[in-house]
């Protein structure tokens, strides 16, 4: 009892508007036995202002060397980390007795009140999104499973709580990692003791439960096996009674297939989650990354595709944004429920499994029911299947085949117009110039004149005769002299013996 009240004492002396070292408090975010999360702000010159979270260990509890060390291993580990899945530290100080980390502010809801809302209005979260929140998870366990330090060695580090109330999703559609407070590196934070467990025990791994002190990666790869499950699902996968049937059960019990829950989840997915809920470690993804390429692989393979936009539309369509809002509705939803039933509890209500969530409608008309945006999970993959169904679009070639006559008819025209035309007639002068013997450099002599124009052999002009009369041989041709070079003469008409022929030229 004293304990408490010296708690509650302690929280009374903070309180909204109070300098707590270089920062402001503005707001109380949430309140344990152990302390309390602040949003404060932080100002600097030139009107500089930044928003970050508080987070205090209560300095009752500055005499348990084990708490205390646990949360500047915290700050410790957190502050190296940089990435976009990682809620990013900034600071880690003692401000009197207390002490105190500061961190990003992280606009946005965690994956266990994402859970209680779809409970209560009896719906699961649409599956491409669980996916999509899996990959971003993965993509920031990979980062600190991998990270090393300043020499190049490697950390180490396993975050040894991945839970859905350490895995946040912003309005902006981001995943973000809390809470590295029992996180675990091979250098510069302290060893956990032999017997002491850390974590939540409906999360942790067998080999957590086991042997603590040899863990690697693939602990947080299970941990997040179960957070899918039970997104899945809605039933908590290990969760019993007490926490000794717990531990018995994450190392014992038989992980049932997501689809004898619910046979409308697709066996690709569920043969995911399964691999990552493997008790042999070695049976699991390899890494993080794995993992996430396998999810990815599978959203493209089963057309349940999602991005981040997906996520920020959606959160902003089941939550307000206003925090005291939201924290009110979520606190009310928790009365009226006794909590999410266990994988084994026949009595569980059946939630309602909807499609993958689509952002081809505004905003202001989607709403978390049965109409349009959720749809059965086999209808939304036969409908995706239709839309590869590969019938012809008949506008679409009805506007090519109209193109292509508009091209075909300008190059006609351009043909006809400026290559096709009509060549005029020669005139009298030109005939009569066609008809001269011309001498070109490099050609044979032209014939003399009075003598007949050569012709192709094998053939003989054949002149039109007048009527009655009959055509005379043509006159054996003289020999022909040597050019000379003067001006050609005009030729004379070729003389007939009878007169019955006369070609005459006119000028």
């Amino acid at each position: 009892m004293g304990l408490y009240w010296l708690a509650d004492r302690y929280m009374a002396a903070l309180d909204t508007g109070q300098k707590f070292g270089d920062y402001t408090l503005q707001k109380r975010l949430a309140r344990g036995g152990m302390g309390e999360i602040w949003l404060a702000e932080r100002k600097g010159i030139s009107g500089f202002s930044k928003q970050v979270v508080v987070k205090t260990i209560l300095e009752i509890y500055i005499d348990e060397p084990g708490l205390v060390q646990m949360f500047l291993d915290e700050g410790r580990i957190a502050a190296n980390l940089t990435h976009p899945n990682i809620a990013q530290t900034f600071d880690l100080g003692q401000v009197d007795e207390t002490y105190y980390i500061a961190m990003e502010y992280v606009h946005g809801q965690d994956l266990r009140n994402l859970l209680i809302m779809h409970y209560s209005l009896g719906q699961h979260i649409p599956l491409n999104l669980v996916l999509q929140l899996a990959a971003q998870t993965c993509e920031g366990l990979y980062y600190a499973h991998q990270w090393k330090d300043p020499d190049g060695k490697p950390a180490g580090i396993v975050h040894r709580d991945i839970s859905p109330q350490n895995v946040l999703v912003t309005f902006d559609g981001t995943v973000k990692i809390v809470d590295f407070g029992i996180a675990r590196a091979m250098s510069g934070a302290s060893k956990t003791q032999s017997g002491v467990l850390k974590g939540k025990c409906a999360y942790m791994s067998p080999e957590q439960i086991q042997s603590a002190a040899d863990l690697d990666g693939r602990s947080d790869i299970f941990a997040l096996g179960v957070v899918m499950y039970e997104l899945l699902t809605g039933r908590r996968l290990f969760k019993r009674d007490s926490e000794l049937a717990t531990l018995d059960a994450v190392i014992r019990s038989v992980v049932p297939p997501p689809t004898r829950i619910d046979p409308s989840v697709p066996r690709q997915v569920e043969k995911l989650v399964l691999k990552a809920l493997q008790k042999d470690r070695n049976k699991r993804f390899k890494d993080a990354r794995s993992m996430r390429l396998a999810i990815e692989k599978l959203m493209q393979d089963t057309g349940l595709m999602a991005t981040s936009a997906h996520l920020s539309a959606y959160m902003k369509m089941v939550f307000t944004g206003d925090m005291d809002v939201d924290r009110k509705k979520i606190t009310e939803i928790k009365r009226s429920i006794s909590g999410m039933p266990g994988v084994n509890d026949e009595t569980a209500p059946k939630l309602e499994r909807t499609g993958s969530y689509e952002m081809d409608m505004q905003l202001e008309d989607l709403t978390i029911g049965t109409g349009a945006n959720t749809k059965n999970l086999l209808a939304g993959r036969r409908a995706y299947g239709a839309q590869n169904t590969g019938k012809p679009n008949w506008l679409a070639w009805a506007v090519i085949g109209l193109l292509v006559l508009v091209l075909a008819a300008s190059g006609w025209f351009v043909v006809t117009t400026f290559m096709g035309e009509d060549k005029p007639e020669p005139s009298v002068d030109t005939q009569a110039d066609l008809l001269k013997p011309q001498v070109l450099l490099g050609t044979s002599p032209q014939p003399k004149l009075g003598t007949s124009p050569q012709v192709k052999p094998g053939t003989s002009p054949q002149p039109k005769a007048e009527p009655g009369t009959s055509p005379e041989p043509e006159p054996k041709p003289k020999p022909r002299p040597k050019p000379k070079p003067k001006p050609k003469p005009k030729p004379k008409p070729r003389p007939d013996s009878d007169g019955d022929l006369d070609i005459k030229l006119e000028r």
